[in-house]
């Protein structure tokens, strides 16, 4: 498994599927093994200020970068 690319605090870019949308938000939480789901990759809890939301278990592949 890779090492997580990012870690707490990042402002991050990622993508939400399946409508490829584009969203900035700050790293709430690293989960370095992975999930439940997918333990195969890092994902992330990123927290979207926008709207308070916290999306949840995003892959790391779904981070676009640093904002």
């Amino acid at each position: 498994m890779e090492s997580p690319k990012y870690k707490e605090g990042d402002k991050v870019t990622f993508s939400l599927y399946p409508a490829n949308q584009e969203l900035e938000g700050v790293v709430y939480i690293v989960d370095r093994y992975g999930t439940f789901f997918n333990p195969s990759e890092p994902s992330y809890d990123i927290f979207y200020e926008a709207d308070n939301t916290l999306y949840k278990h995003i892959a790391q592949s779904r981070v676009i970068g640093l904002a």
